[in-house]
């Protein structure tokens, strides 16, 4: 067995197991004379089960030529309950293994209160404003299809006024119809969609103004009654 170092006492502050200390090598770790009078000891501790401890059970394989296997017991502290057990071990080993495992644990939360360095802070100012411009994107593109939406109501309702007919931009369409959950490019697709259809019918769409784009293209409902507006 390994004798008890920093390292492994480190490794066992820092492991998210729960029991994590095998009790074959913590017996050895505070010099108790047997392992019997070990188990004794702890099983005279008060230690409970499922919370301080684990025992798990392990059917060795049977030896070849004997009749039967001998079930092996495996106990597995948690770091608390070695550190208690090693406080009430009467041996000279007990008091000085638990102080090692508070001096590491006293380091661990000095290095972890440690001031940032200024490589950290820089880094955490960093991932903080990609953070911000990608919420702020995401806003622009949110609020550029509301833009879209009503630029589009407004064309819709200009054309009706002047007695052009039943003619819709894809946007507008959308809005009439309760067809939402689009993104920009996917509007871009429906319109190729409806000029597609427009061409084969010997139909040329017609141009609304739009304050980004300049213009985009409106169509008869008769076309968009007959594209797919189902993306998926």
């Amino acid at each position: 067995m390994t004798d008890l170092n920093r390292d492994i006492i480190l490794s066992h502050l820092e492991s998210t197991e729960e029991f994590i200390i095998d009790f074959n090598d913590g017996w050895v770790w505070l010099e108790h004379s047997t392992k019997g009078n070990a188990k004794r000891h702890f099983e005279k501790a008060g230690f409970v089960e499922g919370i301080d401890f684990e025992v798990f059970i392990q059917n060795d394989k049977n030896p070849k030529g004997s009749k039967g296997g001998r079930p092996s017991e495996t106990i597995m502290m948690t770091v608390d309950c070695f550190k208690m057990w090693a406080m009430m071990t009467s041996t000279a080993k007990g008091n000085e293994v638990r102080r090692w495992y508070i001096q590491i644990e006293k380091e661990l939360r000095q290095l972890k209160a440690k001031p940032k360095s200024q490589l950290e802070i820089l880094q955490e100012a960093v991932n903080q404003l990609v953070e911000q411009e990608q919420r702020l994107k995401a806003l622009e593109q949110e609020q550029e299809v509301q833009r879209l939406e009503i630029e589009a109501n407004c064309a819709e309702l200009d054309r009706f006024r002047n007695g052009h007919g039943y003619w819709y931009t894809i946007v507008a369409w959308c809005n009439l119809q309760g067809l939402t959950g689009y993104s920009l490019s996917e509007f871009n697709l429906l319109g190729r969609q409806a000029s597609a259809l427009c061409k084969k019918r010997n139909i040329k769409p017609e141009k609304v103004k739009d304050s980004r784009f300049g213009t985009v293209n409106s169509y008869p409902d008769s076309v968009l009654k007959d594209i797919d507006f189902n993306l998926s």
